[in-house]
């Protein structure tokens, strides 16, 4: 009688379970946050485009750092968040809400609003540092001339001709002041030819409307619904698969 031929096999069945322990609860909370988390830096970015876009003369890097996540823990709650930091969110609220801001409002001067502005970028707003320049230039007219006035006063006290001390527009650079024009008040430059006429370069208000321009729930969206959330879901699962014990 031929010899029996006897195959023995063995399974290690403890060794298999304790693999698919560390999928269950290791690997796959760790993907799932890994997800969640790429899907809401997306929406991150999403909204400090959004904001590049919209906020007058471009947002600085204090407000862009005002867009925070907060990120989704395989240990902890499988929950992601995209919110606004307190202080950011005071002026922010404007684009993103809509509504009335007035002078004093966070994002507003003390005593008015900015309202309109000469000079704008190509998405509409108002040029970075533009008002900033053109108040240096009125307040330089504005100490020129009471320097001028001052020197002319003395000049009349000593029974002398003023004429030394008249003010003169510097070539090419008409004066710039800050006053109310037919109910327009802001900054205005002079006439650049005799007999030409004001331009008023940034008006100010007592108070500004705004409609929502940066959509929040939009830039939400687009992040939740990209084009193949599965490939990114199972990127984050070979992940975490690469880093249990083998």
């Amino acid at each position: 009688m031929a010899d029996e031929l006897k195959l023995n096999y063995g399974v290690d069945l403890k060794g298999f379970e304790r693999q698919l322990t560390a999928i269950e609860k290791t690997a796959l909370p760790a993907a799932q946050a890994g997800y969640l988390n790429a899907v809401a830096f997306g929406a991150r970015k999403n909204l400090q485009t959004a904001l590049n876009k919209e906020i007058t003369g471009g947002p600085v890097p204090f407000t862009k750092r005002g867009v925070v996540v907060d990120k989704a823990s395989s240990s902890g709650k499988p929950e992601a968040a995209v919110r606004l930091l307190p202080e950011q969110a005071r002026y922010l609220q404007y684009p993103i809400l809509g509504g009335v801001r007035r002078a004093g409002d966070p994002g507003a001067g003390r005593w008015d609003v900015m309202t309109d502005a000469a000079e704008r970028n190509s998405f509409g707003n108002i040029k970075k540092g533009y008002v900033k320049r053109v108040s240096k230039k009125a307040k330089t007219e504005r100490e020129r001339r009471a320097a001028l006035r001052h020197k002319r006063d003395e000049l009349r006290a000593a029974g002398k001709s003023t004429s030394k001390a008249r003010w003169m527009t510097p070539t090419r650079q008409p004066g710039v002041f800050f006053s109310e024009i037919r109910h327009a008040k802001g900054y205005w430059q002079r006439p650049t030819t005799p007999g030409g006429k004001l331009t008023l370069l940034a008006r100010f208000s007592d108070n500004a409307k705004y409609k929502t321009t940066v959509h929040w729930d939009a830039a939400i969206q687009r992040a939740v619904f990209i084009e193949n959330p599965k490939a990114v879901f199972d990127a984050e699962l070979r992940r975490a698969l690469a880093k249990l014990p083998k």
